[in-house]
């Protein structure tokens, strides 16, 4: 069953790699991330005016989801540019995943709000704009942890086997840390007790 998913994302991920970016999935992975970048500042612009001219809860939660939005930004960036090792993707892949809940949530939490406002006479324009943006955002985020998660053994392995990127694996990074590369290391290495 596992497999059969795997090989349903991965055809589907080629697909689309083919039909819009010529076949490269990396390309096809940035060019997803970009979107969820542009719908990001589209939100934070919108939230701006949410803030300043409703409630408390409402201002509150606005806040909180551009804060998340803008972090998940900046660290999805970071990820994709030069920390692509495999346990800041699984990470980041956590992150998307969890965001994409969120914003799931945030759209029937947005909906309601407008809701409200209408059965009590009010404009609710900015909350039916903030539901929508959330659901498009709740989609895009979904779907670009699908395609990463099915191609994240190729961006690992390329992001490994190129030297100007500045990933040299956990062990090399730390190693002076851990006590790899020390003398003292070096001169009684460690062996494992055999049972």
């Amino acid at each position: 069953m596992k497999s059969q998913i795997n090989d349903a994302l991965n055809h589907f991920t080629d697909l689309l790699a083919d039909r819009l970016c010529g076949g490269s999935s990396r390309k096809l992975i940035a060019g997803w991330w970009y979107t969820i970048l542009f719908i990001s500042v589209v939100l934070t612009i919108n939230s701006s005016f949410v803030v300043t001219t409703r409630d408390t809860g409402e201002g509150f939660s606005t806040a909180w989801i551009t804060l998340l939005s803008v972090l998940l930004c900046i660290g999805g960036t970071m990820v994709m540019r030069k920390y692509n090792s495999s346990l800041s993707v699984g990470f980041f892949l956590g992150a998307v995943v969890g965001m994409s809940e969120l914003f799931i949530l945030l759209f029937f939490l947005y909906f309601g709000y407008g809701s409200d406002r209408i059965a009590l006479g009010l404009e609710c324009k900015q909350e039916n704009i903030v539901a929508v943006i959330c659901a498009c955002q709740s989609l895009l985020l979904a779907s670009f942890a699908a395609i990463l998660g099915a191609r994240r053994g190729e961006f690992v392995e390329q992001a490994d086997n190129t030297p100007s990127n500045g990933n040299q694996g956990f062990r090399n990074q730390f190693g002076n840390l851990l006590g790899t590369n020390t003398v003292l290391a070096n001169t009684y290495p460690y062996t494992p007790p055999s049972f």
